[in-house]
């Protein structure tokens, strides 16, 4: 999955979702998909849609996976950090890092991705149906704009950026 090697500086998050815990995707093996945002300019050109498609597939199991309100999780894959939140608020936020992303900002992320995404979709704590992507319009550009900041660690976390 990976291209060339990233630069020095390369922490970055690829791909984050976020999903309703206890439901079920049709025809998919896992639970519904409300949000996504990708970053995967540092793959290669072909191959970025086998890469998206990994992401998607492994987030929803690991989202399934997740089964208590508050649980954080971490598990390598392929090269890359997944980290899965589950939040107090009633969604699963996951997202895929390099390794060399910071853990705690990751969580960080994902926290302020569950916060947001309840705030701009009240109604999905609610029946959000079964077809993934149901809210997408009201929160697409707020998830690909938290995801675009969050590249840099340094600066989306205060801590970081005390400890430079």
């Amino acid at each position: 999955l990976r291209s060339a090697p990233d630069p020095p500086c390369g922490m970055k998050i690829l791909f984050s979702a976020v999903f309703k815990p206890g439901t079920e995707a049709p025809g998919k093996d896992g639970p519904v998909m409300l949000s996504q945002a990708a970053e995967l300019s540092s793959l290669g050109f072909f191959q970025r849609s086998t890469a998206k498609e990994v992401f998607v597939m492994f987030s929803r199991q690991f989202a399934k996976a997740s089964t208590e309100p508050g649980q954080r999780s971490s598990v390598r894959k392929d090269g890359y950090m997944s980290h899965v939140y589950h939040s107090p608020m009633g969604v699963v936020a996951v997202c895929f890092a390099d390794d060399e992303y910071p853990q705690r900002v990751a969580f960080g992320y994902l926290s302020k991705v569950c916060e947001d995404f309840v705030l701009a979709v009240p109604q999905s704590r609610g029946d959000c149906g079964t077809a993934d992507l149901p809210h997408e319009a009201l929160f697409a550009a707020k998830h690909q704009e938290l995801l675009v900041k969050f590249q840099d660690p340094g600066q989306a976390d205060q801590l970081t950026q005390i400890m430079a």
